[in-house]
């Protein structure tokens, strides 16, 4: 039998022995991407709240300039986990790194994607817009054809618009949160993305663990 409709699996992927490993009394500490209001922060606080729902593990969120601050903080041990996107481009590096393990995948769309400017200004004619790497193809879509703009690279959708409110681009390619915390407005279509995310831990806390998930 045949079907058009999408099939429901599982949202996540874990393996509570890796997390439960690197806790310390029951809590763990997940670093990930700020400053605040990252789709990445949003993402990690989704995930503890599962956690502690149903396994009884509580954690606390962390946030860092660059994924790799987040899993310098990791390597390090002053976090347990560090919470990335699988749509940064490095994101390949931790599947790799020796010394780090996954623990857990999860999917969790972000919060609606959108451009946002100032409140009642209307954008030049040329203008520039901040917009972290893994957005730029949202432009091609959310930017009028008659308008020119100009890329300016930001570290993640929060630090862009935060660009904008300190008047060193027009508008900035962001999630509706930080639009919302910030004052901004929208002044395109918005849509949120449906998301990968996966969790690392350090190795050696775990490398006597056979894989395993629950």
């Amino acid at each position: 039998m045949t079907t058009t409709s999408p099939i429901t699996l599982a949202n996540e992927w874990i393996d509570i022995r890796r997390l439960d490993a690197v806790a310390v009394n029951h809590r763990l500490r997940f670093a990930t991407l700020g400053p605040r209001l990252t789709s990445s922060e949003m993402a990690a606080r989704h995930f503890t709240e599962l956690l502690e729902g149903r396994y009884g593990l509580c954690g606390e969120v962390a946030t860092y300039a660059t994924f790799n601050d987040a899993a310098g903080a990791v390597m390090d041990g002053s976090a347990s986990a560090i919470v990335v996107a699988n749509a940064f481009s490095g994101v390949n590096i931790y599947y790799m790194d020796a010394r780090l393990v996954l623990a857990a995948v999860f999917i969790h769309p972000t919060p609606p994607y959108g451009l946002a400017g100032m409140p009642q200004v209307r954008p030049p004619q040329c203008c520039r817009i901040a917009v972290h790497p893994a957005c730029m193809p949202l432009l091609e879509e959310m930017v009028p054809k008659t308008q020119s703009y100009e890329e300016v690279v930001a570290p993640s959708t929060s630090a862009a618009a935060m660009m904008v409110l300190n008047k060193e681009v027009d508008l900035a390619l962001t999630n509706a949160e930080a639009v919302r915390e910030l004052g901004l407005s929208f002044v395109s279509h918005t849509r949120p993305i449906q998301m990968v995310w996966s969790v690392f831990v350090r190795r050696h806390s775990t490398q006597q663990l056979s894989p395993g998930s629950v």
